[in-house]
């Protein structure tokens, strides 16, 4: 996947159109790629990369925000179809992951992401935790595995919302 973010206003349709087909588009289209090798295959696995901001949309983030849930719900929905030929999806949550994205400077700053995030107090997840992430998917029963504090915190929020939604709740 890419990370391009911005306010969605000022974002140019090619670049959300960019942004779709990369971080959902390509998820979609590697899954029929592989579905014959994954169906020939005992105990086979996809592991989607989704991100925090799949849980809680992000503001500076909309798209790239909801590419991510994109990825989430079908990673949820292939999980179930997928049952009944042998074949586990699971999806990693990370924050911020320290890589070399978060060099990059926007157009609006000449500061890179890394120091804005730093100095706002956001963690930056080292790619270690999400190695380790990604063997506790692999190995674990959850569907959804978040990988560090903001990514359990948004995961949290996401919940909470919708137990309010539910009928009878105030």
């Amino acid at each position: 996947g890419i990370g391009s973010g911005g306010q969605f206003i000022d974002m140019a349709p090619e670049e959300a159109d960019r942004l779709i087909a990369i971080n959902f588009g390509g998820v979609v289209n590697g899954i029929y790629s592989a579905l014959p090798l994954l169906r020939a295959t005992p105990g086979a696995m996809i592991l989607n990369t989704g991100s925090a901001s799949g849980f809680y949309g992000v503001a500076g983030l909309a798209v790239y925000s909801a590419t991510k849930f994109a990825v989430r719900g079908l990673t949820e929905a292939l999980e179930i179809e997928f049952a009944k030929h042998g074949i586990k999806v699971r999806s990693l949550m990370p924050g911020f992951i320290d890589t070399p994205l978060l060099d990059q400077v926007s157009a609006d700053s000449n500061e890179p992401a890394r120091e804005r995030l730093s100095s706002s107090g956001f963690e930056i997840v080292p790619v270690e935790r999400v190695a380790e992430a990604a063997w506790e998917a692999v190995h674990g029963d959850r569907v959804h595995v978040t990988v560090g504090k903001m990514a359990k915190r948004l995961s949290r929020l996401a919940r909470l919302q919708v137990e309010d939604a539910l009928p009878g709740r105030a």
